[in-house]
């Protein structure tokens, strides 16, 4: 993930980094996925509310099944699936 962090770090100052922490059952409104836990901290200079923890949780044949930002500024912001 190093050099996608480069990349994007080249193009708008941004830096990720990210690690595969392991699978997780995770419960949404549209039910329960065994998914791909996925976190990464994003870091863009100057702006608080777009650098932070993000976790996403990705189920085979599903996709996307949530999402938790938790920006430096203290606020959160959260994605679930809610219909299948």
């Amino acid at each position: 993930m190093k050099a996608l962090a480069e990349q994007i770090n080249e193009l708008d100052g941004i830096e990720i980094y990210g690690r595969v922490v392991g699978v997780r059952e995770i419960r949404v409104p549209a039910g329960r996925f065994a998914a791909l836990e996925v976190r990464s901290v994003l870091t863009q200079p100057g702006h608080p509310f777009g650098s932070g923890v993000r976790t996403m949780w990705f189920a085979p044949g599903v996709g996307l099944v949530k999402l938790v930002f938790h920006h430096r500024d203290g606020s959160v912001s959260t994605v679930q699936l809610i219909k299948r």
